[in-house]
């Protein structure tokens, strides 16, 4: 029985109709129909290398479409790692346009998008880059770009937080945040220098009691090269038991008045709130009528009270 032939199908990324044939793809045409024309003068043929294919050149990678599939094959992946792709190379896209060929990308298109953007830091047009050069790196990788192809652009320099916050200012935080939940995460962040996100991602089966320790995964650390050890003093050791066993050994470590694990969104409204900034979490909750997922993402921030 004669092996049955594939039918054309549409590879977006590419924008064109391919066949696949003896495990090689070829393509045929942009055009639906035009696809379809070539394919059946292509099924009268004998051999599959003497089929003389229109257009048979390297397909052309549309940035729309590169963006779409690369953010698609990173659906395996965290969720912050799929948002930090997609924050930075949507802007992109919105500059170049999605026809822009990816194969004419220069160095001088991403100084010049730079400059269009001149409120970013340098920590954040450096992530940009390294979205950019993850993209084209995957481009490559799935054979929609050529081997070797990149950019040659200097990534700006990493930028350092260097306000700290000094002894008198951790007393007056806790003395505002007195009584409170928020106040066992800003003393454990003190007494141990967690980063907030570990603080939110903290959970009651981290606490080793035996070596004072907090034990990330590495699933949840960051880089995931490897586990994060957080060591414990005896202070710190004492508010984890404590917390631990407030949860029942399971769960978030550090929560919320409402029992809910804390998040970026209710850290930024507590400092708001702590240095007098204009907050709208009031206004939004009494917008939608105390809607529980929104006090899940507001979360014991909103209800501090104005500095006096």
């Amino acid at each position: 029985m004669p092996k049955r032939v594939q039918e054309p199908w549409y590879w977006k990324a590419r924008g064109a109709w391919y066949i696949t044939i003896e495990g090689r793809q070829r393509r045929l045409a942009a055009d639906q129909n035009e696809a379809h024309t070539v394919w059946h003068r292509m099924m009268g043929m004998a051999s599959v290398e003497a089929i003389p294919i229109e257009g048979d050149s390297e397909p052309t990678l549309l940035l729309g479409c590169a963006v779409e599939e690369f953010i698609r094959s990173c659906s395996g992946r965290a969720e912050r790692t799929v948002q930090f792709y997609r924050e930075r190379l949507t802007p992109l896209r919105t500059y170049l346009g999605n026809e822009f060929e990816v194969s004419t990308l220069k160095g001088y298109h991403i100084l010049w998008w730079f400059d269009k953007r001149p409120t970013w830091g340098g920590s954040y047009r450096r992530g940009c880059l390294v979205a950019v050069r993850r993209l084209l790196a995957w481009a490559v990788e799935a054979g929609l770009l050529p081997d070797g192809f990149k950019i040659k652009v200097k990534a700006p320099e990493q930028g350092r937080r260097e306000s700290l916050i000094c002894e008198t200012e951790y007393a007056s935080m806790l003395a505002y945040f007195k009584g409170s939940q928020f106040e066992k995460a800003l003393r454990l962040a003190w007494l141990t220098g967690m980063r907030p996100q570990e603080l939110c991602l903290a959970r009651a089966e981290y606490l080793d009691r035996a070596n004072s320790t907090l034990v990330f995964p590495r699933a949840v650390s960051k880089g995931r090269a490897r586990q994060r050890v957080v060591h414990l003093s005896p202070k710190a050791l004492e508010l984890c038991v404590a917390e631990a066993g407030a949860r029942g050994g399971s769960g978030p470590l550090l929560v919320n008045r409402l029992g809910l694990a804390w998040n970026a969104f209710a850290f930024s409204h507590a400092f708001d709130r702590y240095a007098g900034r204009p907050s709208k979490a009031k206004d939004l909750l009494e917008a939608v009528e105390q809607s529980p997922q929104v006090v899940e993402a507001l979360g014991e921030a909103v209800d501090q009270p104005a500095p006096a």
